[in-house]
């Protein structure tokens, strides 16, 4: 079984440029706009971010009628097999390395949407909000067996990811 990492290692450079890319463009053109093009933007960008945690996620890695159901419901022990019972760390790099950025333009731009729409942000609401949406994603993964595991660990390293997009946007906003 191919490891995610080895299923999207060929877009990895790909989506750094494209992230890169929009959150530069996000802000020459919302500094520019009005509130209402502000929110659109900050739904488009949000929303495309979505579609691409559900085409990463959600696409099967080797679907077979009656395959097995892997769960790991063990706080950590998936990092720490990655880390420690591995011959190479490259597996932990790019397996957390993916979810962290998936999810960290997912905070950044939830952040970036709420502070449009609503003017108030909270860094608990990103983080459980992006809890959720792994939730969801690590559920699917279970019910419909895809050549993937719903792991407890995703749910942990995609939280945090949203939570540093909070941040991110945080520090970037106090400089506009």
């Amino acid at each position: 079984m191919r490891h995610m990492w080895q299923q999207f290692s060929a877009f990895v450079p790909f989506f750094l440029i494209a992230v890169g890319a929009i959150v530069v463009l996000s802000f020459m053109k919302i500094k520019k706009g009005d509130e209402r093009t502000k929110i659109i933007f900050a739904d488009a960008l949000l929303l495309l971010t979505v579609a691409g945690i559900f085409l990463v996620t959600l696409v099967p890695l080797g679907y077979r009628s009656g395959a097995e159901r892997m769960i790991s419901l063990v706080p950590l022990s998936e990092i720490y097999d990655m880390l420690f019972q591995r011959e190479s760390i490259e597996v932990f790099i790019w397996n957390v390395g993916i979810n962290l950025m998936l999810f960290v333009p997912f905070g950044f731009f939830l952040s970036l949407r709420t502070d449009y729409k609503y003017r108030e942000v909270s860094p608990l609401r990103v983080a459980a909000i992006g809890l959720m949406l792994s939730f969801f994603i690590e559920t699917f993964q279970f019910v419909f067996p895809m050549g993937r595991m719903a792991d407890i660990d995703d749910l942990i390293v995609n939280t945090l990811g949203a939570y540093l997009g909070y941040v991110l946007w945080r520090k970037l906003s106090m400089i506009r």
